[in-house]
């Protein structure tokens, strides 16, 4: 069963301030239940959602932060684990304390918040065409914790984060894995991370070293999906291979659209598609961000407002290293490298493309060019597209107009083809060295 804090009993040694103390200490004290103890007797063996369930239901009872003890072992469900307000869930491990979600199941639901989970592994048994491995789209939670849990194989949605009605806020994510036993992850059908929706509002993500590893682009078709999303603030996040890296604003349709999201140190790894993709968000910040080996390392989009981009390494991606889309509205790039994007030789690729329609971009003090050790090369510096572009600032930056490397340098420094004059579109090409 579980204990129950005590009170400090007469007679007992100790100073007026000890006691005070001690008292103190005890009435915030966590009340425990183990899994594996009476009455629940979770063996690790089968099917044992139901006792499961039991426990997390008695421990939300308790009105204060009870936690959940879970010993080492595997534990299946083939129904969803609920989880009640004011509950924590602590593993043994996160290695070999695992649970199993069996069907098309959402292994966790968060129905309240004020919850925290960590040290677990978790997975699916088979690939799964619906479900999560946590989903918190069932009631108005919010102050949810996740501190060193790692995710496996064959989830629709690693983390589901939408909430049911209104506003979803203060979600916390630290030492997160998507890793399985046997190497990286398998089968997964949506994304790793889905906050918010066109009608459902997050406010206040954090992200605190996140590792992805997908065992090939096809297993993880997109890692963030972030939409309707006010304040998310992440540094330490790597990923490697998929088909998207990171998405804000992908499919948003809400009036309040996202805004500030600074994601910090973050690398996009061989993802197919893009690495970054910016639509329908507004105050979007990248400081060191990387992207190599994807189809475009960034695709700035439809709506977007105000995307920077502070000291990127964008290289060696398959078609454009940053491209702003037409209506985009804003944004820049300052400091940092873009070189040798465009391995495919059957496509005019470019460091920076603005294409036709966007406006108020700031290229400043980036080195925009080829590598000495790359035969694939980059076309153009910065290609300005055929179009209406306006006002266009592209200053103080190094693009080599002529290489070193071992294969042919085609890269024409500055091509600005905007209709119009100059002066008429508001472009300003000034003090680059093209060395």
């Amino acid at each position: 069963m579980p204990s129950t804090p005590r009170t400090w009993a007469e007679g007992e040694k100790g100073t007026a301030a000890d006691l005070n103390k001690i008292e103190i200490a005890l009435k915030w004290a966590s009340v425990m239940i183990n899994f594996k103890e009476a009455p629940f007797n979770v063996k690790g063996e089968g099917d044992e959602g139901v006792k499961m369930n039991e426990a997390l239901s008695l421990a939300g009872i308790g009105g204060e932060e009870w936690v959940v003890w879970v010993p080492l072992g595997t534990y299946s469900t083939s129904i969803s684990l609920k989880v009640p307000a004011e509950v924590r869930i602590m593993g043994a491990n996160e290695h070999n304390c695992r649970f199993i979600a069996k069907g098309n199941i959402d292994l966790f639901q968060l129905t309240e918040g004020n919850n925290r989970v960590e040290n677990i592994y978790v997975e699916a048994e088979t690939k799964q065409t619906s479900g999560s491995a946590f989903d918190l789209s069932h009631g108005a939670v919010d102050d949810i914790h996740f501190c060193q849990v790692k995710l496996g194989h064959n989830f629709f949605n690693g983390f589901y984060c939408v909430g049911a009605t209104g506003e979803l806020g203060g979600l916390h994510f630290r030492e997160i894995h998507f890793k399985a036993w046997n190497g990286a992850v398998k089968n997964y059908s949506g994304a790793a991370f889905v906050f918010g929706s066109s009608t459902r509002r997050v406010a206040g993500v954090w992200l605190n070293d996140i590792h992805g590893q997908a065992n090939t682009t096809a297993d993880m078709p997109r890692w963030f999906e972030i939409n309707n999303v006010d304040s998310c603030l992440g540094t330490n996040v790597g990923l490697q291979f998929g088909g998207e890296g990171v998405c804000v604003g992908n499919s948003d349709t809400s009036a309040l659209k996202t805004t500030g999201l600074h994601l910090t140190n973050i690398w996009c790894d061989s993802m197919s598609l893009l690495g970054y993709k910016v639509e329908k968000a507004r105050d979007t910040v990248f400081t060191d961000a990387n992207a190599q080996n994807c189809g475009d390392g960034a695709f700035i989009g439809p709506e977007a407002i105000q995307t920077r981009w502070i000291s990127p390494t964008i290289q060696a991606n398959k078609r454009h290293g940053i491209r702003w889309g037409p209506t985009s509205l804003g944004g820049s790039i300052n400091g940092g490298v873009i070189t040798d994007n465009n391995s495919n030789a059957e496509a005019i690729g470019a460091g920076v493309l603005i294409e036709a329609g966007a406006s108020k971009v700031k290229i400043v003090g980036v080195d925009i060019g080829n590598m000495m050790f790359y035969a694939e090369k980059q076309t153009h510096g910065v290609l300005i597209e055929k179009g209406k572009s306006k006002n266009i600032l592209v200053t103080a930056n190094r693009i080599p107009e002529k290489g070193t490397g071992t294969g042919e340098n085609k890269t024409k420094a500055i091509v600005n083809e905007a209709e119009g004059t100059e002066a008429e579109n508001k472009v300003e090409i000034k003090n680059n060295l093209l060395a």
